[in-house]
């Protein structure tokens, strides 16, 4: 059950809420008190926990839900003593001994290894049964926060027994408690905080507090976050003192001014702060804070209010809220869109075209149009086409291929018949040079310095260096309808011609003669199972090899040794899109539903989804690169998805 964190995003719910009355339907549910469901059992979320199993507990103002990826377990109270004493989970808490012990507002529990649970008897005056929160000492002491009443679990009478001490003497029926690392138990509330000896709950000190405190935390045992509506103070508990609030917190022009809601620690070094409406990373050991829309944010916060967080054996990060459930930010996805701002500012921009030199990464998109990165910077910029075609009605023009050449020139192909020649300049491009050529979808540079552009017609066409017009070099007869979609310069100097319904050609860039390379019929027809051959990608990698993407009959490779080609099975879809070698010599293959990754050494396929935290599932032709350090970049449907290997 370990394997169960790194299968599915969380479900939101859809349950009807606690504060309505009971319906029939809902009095009956509750009769089942372990139901099986697709959905959780109400949206506002109290906690989360996992347990030995690694299953995830959540709890709910309406029910306890165990969740295995998949489905829900849910569990409600009823007049049987197995089951939940009440349906407002408060703390789900799991103690050294991997206990879970759950606390309701009519009573507490323990789950028990028959799938149902032990009540718990509290003895305390007034019939209170409302437990708060569980807190474990250093010495394994289980102890029953009730706000107005400390209780301490007796193992010998299995139940929690009331430690008769003013456990609220300023009367603010709020407050929360810690054990510190010399096993102190604080019990801070609006007013005060108090230090008692978890030993013997004799009381040790007590701190008026200047301004009333709304939310606190403690960190590593060791100092106590009290958040005010406009201040933070830190106590440091061993010191019993006040300490400096980091100035980067102080000095922040949003955070300086916030009332703090919730701090969850995201790692050794960092915290995540929230306030009403932002989140913060704070780095204690360089002292930054980061905003949630800047960046270097790790993940994308999200849209609903903050109650509650969580961090699982799997590093994955469970938000919970008040009223739309829960999302889960997955540890294992941060191989996938680790760059938060690149991809939030790309999400739902539909990418046709990628390409990158040592700087800057171009980026054209479908209906938004086109950017330039900065990878120095980390800055985007957006490219303005009126500056380039200032003499012509930009406001429909799409710019569907872009390459770069070996001079640092950026060409542009568009959807208006017209390939420009660019050059950037303070991080905008501007044309050098206009071409009319028909449909261009590809642009590539043999070793010579020739451009050669694929197109919609019978022809490809070159722009040897020097040259103010692109040549036609025909390739088929001019009554044959065909395009070439994608050309690419071979190790050994060739140019290869992948068009549709045709065999490959292969140019010589000295002669400019053409040849058809040697693949054997019985290869072909082979390969070439449904449609006629639809070729949208050509890759040589590392080795030598050729491989061909196609619509409909997937990825084929072409192995220059032997001339044989053959198909690739295991990729999850047979449109191929493009396709990235990374530095350890695999290959990366997007497609019209999905990723795929071919591993070179174990000629092993593995296909990633949207699910798996590459943003989305459907790509765009050729709209792919690989940046100088090693990520690779496609383009799709959903924005970028970008990850280094």
């Amino acid at each position: 059950m370990k394997k169960i964190i790194l299968s599915l995003i969380a479900l939101s719910a859809t349950a009807v809420s606690s504060c309505k009355p009971a319906t029939a339907q809902e009095e009956a549910e509750k009769l089942d008190v372990h139901r099986i469901s697709a959905t959780i059992s109400n949206q506002n979320i109290t906690d989360f926990q996992e347990d030995a199993q690694g299953y995830i507990w959540i709890g709910t103002t309406r029910g306890l839900n165990r969740f295995n990826a998949h489905e829900y377990r849910q569990y409600y109270s009823s007049n049987d003593s197995l089951q939940l004493p009440g349906d407002r989970i408060q703390d789900i808490f799991m103690d050294s001994r991997k206990r879970l012990w759950i606390a309701t507002t009519d009573g507490t529990c323990r789950y028990t290894d028959q799938d149902n649970f032990r009540q718990i008897p509290i003895n305390v005056p007034y019939n209170n049964r409302n437990g708060h929160q569980f807190i474990e000492s250093k010495d394994g002491k289980i102890f029953l926060n009730m706000v107005v009443h400390l209780c301490v679990y007796n193992p010998e009478t299995d139940t929690f027994n009331r430690i008769f001490i003013n456990f609220d003497p300023d009367k603010t029926y709020k407050q929360t408690c810690y054990i510190d690392n010399n096993n102190c138990l604080w019990a801070v509330n609006p007013v005060s905080i108090r230090c008692y000896d978890s030993r013997n709950m004799q009381l040790t000190d007590s701190i008026p507090m200047p301004q009333k405190i709304t939310y606190s935390y403690m960190h590593n045992h060791t100092s106590l976050w009290l958040a005010s509506k406009n201040r933070l103070f830190i106590f440091d508990t061993e010191s019993k003192r006040f300490k400096t609030t980091p100035e980067a917190i102080s000095n922040h022009p949003i955070l300086s001014k916030a009332a703090i809601t919730y701090i969850h620690p995201y790692d050794k070094n960092r915290l995540l702060i929230c306030t009403q409406k932002h989140t913060f990373l704070y780095n204690h050991i360089e002292n930054t804070v980061i905003h949630e829309k800047e960046n270097g944010f790790p993940f994308e916060v999200p849209q609903h209010g903050i109650k509650c967080m969580y961090t699982d054996s799997h590093k994955n990060l469970w938000i919970g809220s008040p009223d739309q459930g829960y999302t889960v930010r997955y540890h294992y996805k941060e191989r996938f869109n680790s760059n938060n701002y690149l991809r939030s500012f790309f999400h739902q921009k539909s990418i046709i075209a990628l390409d990158a030199d040592s700087c800057n990464l171009y980026i054209s998109t479908l209906k938004d149009g086109m950017y330039i990165y900065n990878l120095n910077t980390k800055h985007i910029e957006a490219v303005n086409i009126s500056r380039i075609l200032p003499a012509q009605n930009t406001e429909n023009i799409i710019v569907r291929h872009i390459y770069h050449d070996k001079d640092r020139h950026i060409w542009l192909a568009t959807n208006t018949n017209q390939v420009i020649k660019c050059v950037l300049e303070s991080n905008q491009l501007k044309a050098t040079s206009i071409f009319s050529v028909p449909s261009v979808l590809c642009i590539t540079q043999d070793r010579n310095g020739t451009i050669w552009a694929g197109s919609f017609s019978q022809a490809i066409y070159a722009l040897k260096k020097g040259e103010k017009v692109f040549t036609p070099v025909s390739l088929y007869p001019q009554s044959f309808f065909t395009f070439t979609p994608t050309l690419r310069p071979l190790s050994n100097g060739e140019v290869w011609i992948a068009s549709f319904a045709n065999k490959i050609r292969s140019i010589n860039p000295d002669t400019w003669k053409i040849r058809i390379p040697d693949i054997s019929r019985a290869d072909s027809l082979a390969c070439i199972r449904r449609s006629k051959f639809i070729p949208s990608v050509l890759y040589e990698d590392s080795q030598g090899d050729i491989w061909i993407g196609t619509s409909h009959n997937g990825l084929l490779r072409y192995t220059s040794q032997n001339h044989k080609l053959s198909p690739i099975s295991g990729i999850g879809c047979t449109e191929i899109c493009s396709i990235e070698e990374d530095i350890q010599g695999n290959l990366w293959i997007s497609t019209l539903y999905g990723l795929s990754k071919y591993e070179r050494r174990t000629n092993q396929i593995s296909n990633y989804y949207a699910s798996d935290g590459i943003g989305g599932n459907q790509f765009y032709d050729r709209a792919s690169c690989r940046l100088s350090n090693g990520t690779l970049v496609f383009g799709g449907t959903h924005g970028m998805t970008f990850f280094n290997p």
